[in-house]
């Protein structure tokens, strides 16, 4: 007998086998059966009994018998999950017919799929192909071999080059069919079973930018057809496909990361095992049952894939302003739909009219977001009005500072702060405040608390728009809420003399003596302004002699100015009554507490003309502060452009705030002064001329000994005792006293006294004598009772190479003594030292001073020690004897660079060359070896870290670099994915967690961050990695972009726009460019990028996936000498971009050969090798049952 048997395959491809089968006992040889039978004659699929009882008997009709020789009818139908479609009760195919044998496309109950094959299903002249199992075609669309006649929304049909391929699923599915990396401009056209007539979805362009297809669709069981086409009847060339099949709705899951793009993994309203669902904000139900359904009708509903529609409304805390059934703008229209200004019932503001994107609120110090996609409806009164913009709400306690910038951001941004009422002009406008080219930063004083609107802009329209990142820092003022949903996360903070306390949901910054809302001291005054004891809010006491000596004018019962008003508050010259009547300044006399005050006079009065002021027409703005110090020996305040330029003049006066400035200054705008009495003063900053602007001012200088060190200047850090002297005392009355290390006094009871005989003090101002010695762990080499260098001299004073007891070496001689490098950066200075050392690469003639350092290092791969420096250096690196040949002597450039350092004390010594000197800054960094321990200072610091992909791990005091979780291998975290840059809880390959955070970053949460159409990593190549939260690929590039997927690749770069402007081998890189992504699956040995053969003088560079970091680059490497060429070692798995460039404007025809070669035991199974842009190192080859090199 002949039987055909059809089933599925995970592709969902039905194949036929063919096969003779045998039945009955009809051989010869064979004796007559002893007994005879009592089963059946045959198979159960072909004995005429219903043997499971589900009223369908035998083959064909049973939809548990594949063939009439099967000994089981048994099956789940008709609504198991293996139910075939043929016996399944349902019309999986669409065509009015239902199972066998009713359905012409089922030739058994057992059929898995109802669908004919039918070659001409899409039109005479269409080919309809067969999906490769893996997903993955490539094709050439060509007019004379295969069309499309069907008409579609996105082009293509009409007689254009197109090929169909038959889609056959068995369980619900969604599908992402991209044809990116095709050369030619396509149009994809999903259609159902009768493909000529039922259209489901299309797509022409992936983004203006890129001219592949993408379509994301979430499909029911059935049959359907996939239609690649050119965009017009004349666009013929070479195609990609790539079809990825994912869990679709109702499948079972146990994670997210099993369903497809779009869904989520969760329990439905009503149901009891986890399904693949549609987010409960966009599943058509009403999950919170508050009788709202989905976004953007829910008010507990963000956005469609929000996967939670609770909420707290109409009345609860935190119900959104477009949900609360309130007309919170007052104008007559409530909440969302009936208000405009919502967006959606969630929508945080009814005040900002024409706004279409969503206003989510703030709840953290930083946000991100991307202006891609977003639309233009605020208009910032800085400039930017063409540019799109977001807005969001902040909510915020009553705040003595706060700053709004966006560093980090990869578009060039424009920041606004407005009021609740969403109305321009704003409180703050910026531009290019920020520290990065393009970023914007808004800096305020004392805002009060309550809802404010921040808008973030694109600057205009000829910038591309692109991901943003916001951030909110700040100080609260005392008294001022600080409950954990205040402080965004932490990045609002109560002053350090106002701690956070109260009881939960009521936690306030704790006020100080000049802000508790008491009278303290029993004068019947209170606080801050009204106490003259109180110069700020934060003051901490309260007491003063008014109106005895000392008083202060304010509050002394005197018309000191003769303006006949007298004392705060009734004397308007008087900011408070801490404060002096003589100063003429229309805005309140604020005093200088802080070592950094931000302001700007912009908005200020013209009251003063200080005596160094332009000698014409002076209108400028003024601010006066007020000084509160003790007796000084010097006094310094520094006054620098906050943003912008603003020539600025300052002037320092006594208590009289008149007369003759103490000091006046234009240039530089600088406060120096020596030996100042204790008392009040009054600093003056008032604009050249007519100019005004924002500033900062800087307040340093030294207390005089025996002074008081109680100001609010001295305890904020401002101002200093002296060296050897340290703030000591009771409170309120503390005094510059001699530090504990330079007090003649054994602090520390060890029988030992002050620096430098004290192994517990590094210097006479050192507060505290504490240490270890002689035996315990740290106590330094100076002072352990060993002869550490071995020349029978033993710590301090008789080794003379220790300049004190807590020198950390014996071997070097120093006059200054030997310091020990614990961090990545050491500032210092050899100004004052003394000439002990003479490096041999340094001068013949030397005389200048030096200081030398230890540093104690673990095995290392590589050792770097550079040096920046305002003077001309000789440095060197001694092994442990500190003495003899140098390990390595640099004059110029000086820096160390050494691979395979040993473990151990090493010395590093600053000289000057002939007789310089200055300060200097060191900065070390280090790979240590496989194995090596990572637990020295420098470790611990961060300047020496463990190799890529290697994390410092084991017990602590035993760590070492060992294989971090996100390289080793394994699904640590059982979710199903492995290292990076596959897991998406993995920063890097040095990561030694795979735990995912409790927000996907935007490459791995089943969004299209980007409106791209691709879905994470590595689908999208914007995503460098899945742990990356970008996935907008090379936002400064407007030209199209497409992905790499053969080699060599050919095109042109005429026409093209300069979108990438700057590269580090060639800074005039003119000329048009073209980006192409490189999406490694595998990590990469040697990757070569080469332009030989191109035929303009060429710059290549390979970056990360969004443009921004510098890989490699290369100019005139290749042949001819003008055409690039690069090799990049050690490349990560993951995406990147590929920036092709022309040197002073070249442009033309290029020729792209991209080859990357990969280590011994790599996986080769990835389309890549296939096609040549990946290949086995040599010696090995691609082979085995899972493909490997080897």
């Amino acid at each position: 007998m002949s039987v055909t048997l059809r089933f599925a395959i995970a592709s969902g491809i039905a194949l036929a086998i063919a096969g003779a089968v045998g039945c009955g006992d009809d051989s010869s040889t064979t004796p007559p059966d002893a007994v005879p039978d009592t089963a059946p004659a045959g198979p159960k699929c072909s004995d005429g009994v219903d043997n499971d009882s589900d009223g369908k008997i035998d083959y064909p009709a049973d939809p548990g018998c594949v063939a009439p020789q099967q000994d089981d009818e048994a099956d789940d139908c008709p609504t198991g999950t293996s139910c075939p479609q043929c016996g399944n009760g349902v019309d999986d195919d669409g065509n009015g017919s239902t199972d066998y044998p009713n359905d012409p496309g089922c030739t058994a109950a057992a059929d898995p799929f109802e669908f004919v094959n039918n070659p001409v299903a899409c039109g005479a002249g269409l080919t309809i192909k067969q999906l490769p199992s893996n997903g993955l075609d490539t094709g050439t669309l060509d007019a004379s071999a295969s069309t499309s006649a069907i008409t579609t929304a996105c082009g293509g049909g009409n007689g254009a080059a197109a090929y169909a391929y038959q889609l056959s699923l068995s369980a619900p599915k969604v599908i992402v069919a991209t044809t990116n990396g095709s050369v030619v401009d396509t149009v994809l056209d999903l259609r159902g079973s009768n493909c000529t007539t039922t259209a489901i979805e299309c797509n022409n362009d992936i983004s203006a930018m890129n001219r592949a297809s993408s379509i994301t669709r979430s499909l029911a069981a059935g049959n359907y057809y996939l239609i690649v086409q050119g965009r017009t009847a004349t666009t013929i060339g070479d195609y990609s496909l790539e079809v990825s099949l994912f869990a679709g709705e109702g499948e079972a899951c146990t994670a997210t990361s099993q369903c497809g793009p779009g869904l989520v993994c969760r329990v439905p309203l009503g149901g009891t095992g986890m399904k693949c669902s549609k987010p409960m904000c966009s599943d058509g139900v009403d999950n919170d049952g508050d009788t709202k359904n989905d976004f953007p009708t829910d008010p507990g509903c963000q956005n469609a894939a929000d996967n939670d529609e609770t909420d707290t409304c109409p009345s609860g805390a935190g119900c959104p302003a477009c949900g609360n059934g309130m007309d919170d703008d007052n104008d007559s229209a409530i909440d969302y739909p009936m208000d405009t200004s919502c967006v959606a019932a969630s929508g945080n503001s009814e005040a900002c009219n024409g706004e279409v994107d969503p206003i989510n609120p703030i709840t953290a110090g930083t946000t991100t977001g991307t202006l891609v996609g977003a639309h233009d409806n605020h208009n910032p009164s800085c400039g930017g009005d063409g540019g799109l913009d977001v807005l969001y709400t902040l909510k915020l306690p009553p705040m003595r500072s706060v700053v709004i910038d966006t560093e980090g951001s990869t578009t060039d941004t424009l920041l606004s702060l407005l009021t609740a009422t969403c109305m321009e002009p704003s409180i703050a406008c910026d531009d290019e405040g920020g520290v990065a080219s393009g970023a914007s930063r808004i800096a305020l004083a004392n805002l009060s608390g309550g809802t404010y609107i921040v808008a973030v802009n694109n600057y205009s329209p000829s910038y591309p728009p692109g991901p943003y990142t916001l951030h909110v820092t700040g100080v609260i003022t005392p008294g001022g809420a600080c409950n954990p949903a205040d402080t965004l996360g932490g990045a609002l903070a109560c002053p350090a003399s106002n701690p956070c306390g109260g009881p939960a949901g009521a936690m306030v910054c704790q006020p100080s003596a000049c802000g508790d809302g008491m009278d303290n001291d029993g004068d019947s005054k209170m606080d801050y302004p009204a106490d003259p004891g109180c110069d700020t809010l934060d003051d901490i006491d309260e007491s003063d002699t008014c109106p005895g000596a000392g008083c202060p004018e304010c509050a002394d019962g005197l018309d000191n100015d003769m303006d006949g008003a007298t004392d705060y508050p009734m004397d308007s010259t008087c900011a408070s009554a801490s404060s002096s009547e003589g100063c003429p300044s229309s805005e309140s006399v604020m005093p200088l507490v802080m070592p950094v005050t931000m302001d700007t006079t912009v908005g200020a009065t013209n009251d003063v003309r200080p005596a160094c002021a332009t000698t014409g027409t002076h209108t400028a703005p003024d601010k006066t502060y007020s000084v509160q110090i003790p007796a000084m020996r010097n006094l310094s305040i520094v006054k620098t452009t906050t943003t912008g330029s603003f020539d600025a003049v300052v002037a320092l006066y006594d208590s009289t705030c008149g007369g003759t400035a103490l000091q006046c200054r234009n240039s530089p705008e600088t406060i120096a002064l020596n030996n100042l009495a204790a008392g009040q003063y009054f600093f003056l900053i008032d604009g050249y001329s007519t100019a005004s602007g924002a500033y900062t001012l800087t307040v340093s200088g030294t207390i005089q000994n025996g002074a008081s060190c109680e100001s609010s200047l001295a305890q904020n850090g401002a101002i200093a005792c002296a060296t050897g002297f340290a703030c000591r005392g009771t409170v309120g009355s503390r005094t510059c006293q001699p530090a504990a290390c330079n007090d003649g006094l054994d602090n520390d009871a060890d029988g030992i006294a002050d620096f430098p005989n004290d192994p517990g003090c590094t210097s006479t101002s050192d507060p505290d004598e504490a240490d270890t010695c002689p035996g315990g762990a740290g106590c330094p080499a100076c002072s352990d009772g060993m002869d550490n260098d071995g020349d029978l001299l033993i710590d301090f004073p008789d080794d003379p190479s220790c300049a004190a007891a807590s020198g950390s070496s014996e071997a070097c001689f120093t006059s200054e003594g030997v310091s020990a490098l614990v961090a990545p950066m050491t500032s210092d200075t050899t100004v004052g030292a003394f000439n002990d050392e003479a490096p041999a690469c340094g001068s013949t003639t030397n005389t200048a001073p030096d200081k030398a350092y230890s540093l104690t290092v673990p095995n290392l791969t590589s050792l770097t020690i550079t040096n920046t420096n305002t003077f001309d250096q000789a440095v060197a690196l001694y092994d442990a004897t500190c003495s003899g040949t140098a390990v390595q002597c640099k004059d110029e450039p000086e820096t160390i660079v050494l691979a395979a350092v040993a473990a151990g004390t090493y010395y590093y010594v600053v000289d000057g060359y002939g007789s310089g000197s200055g300060a200097y800054s060191i900065n070390i960094a280090g790979v240590i070896a496989t194995g090596g321990s990572c637990e020295s200072p420098l470790a611990m610091s961060g300047a020496l870290t463990c190799a890529s992909g290697f994390a410092c791990k084991g017990t602590a005091g035993a760590r070492t670099c060992q294989v971090a979780a996100c390289g080793d291998g394994m699904d640590n975290d059982l979710d199903g994915k492995t290292d990076y840059p596959l897991d998406p809880g993995c920063a890097s390959v040095s990561d030694d967690t795979e735990a995912d955070p409790a927000v996907l970053p935007a490459c791995s949460n089943s969004l299209d961050d980007d409106s791209d159409s691709l879905f994470d990593y590595p689908a999208d190549y914007g995503c460098a990695a899945a742990g990356a939260n970008n996935e907008a690929f090379c936002p400064a590039e407007v030209d199209p972009t497409s992905a790499i997927t053969m080699t060599p690749i050919t095109g042109t770069t005429t026409g093209l726009a300069n979108n990438i402007t700057t590269s580090s081998c060639e800074p005039t890189t003119s000329g048009p460019d073209v980006v192409y992504a490189l999406q490694l699956p595998v990590p990469v040995a040697a990757l070569h990028l080469d332009l030989s053969t191109s035929s303009f003088d060429t710059v290549v560079t390979l970056r990360d996936a969004q443009c921004g970091v510098e890989l490699g680059c290369d100019d005139d490497s290749g042949n001819p000498t003008n055409q690039s060429s690069l090799t990049v070692l050690g490349v990560a798995a993951g995406n990147y971009s590929v920036v092709i460039d022309g040197y002073l404007g070249g442009n033309g025809m290029y020729n792209l050969a991209v080859r990357g070669t990969v280590s011994a035991g790599t996986s080769c199974s990835s389309p890549l090798f296939a096609s040549g842009v990946l290949a086995c190192i040599s010696g090995t080859t691609c082979t085995g049952a899972t493909p490997t090199c080897q």
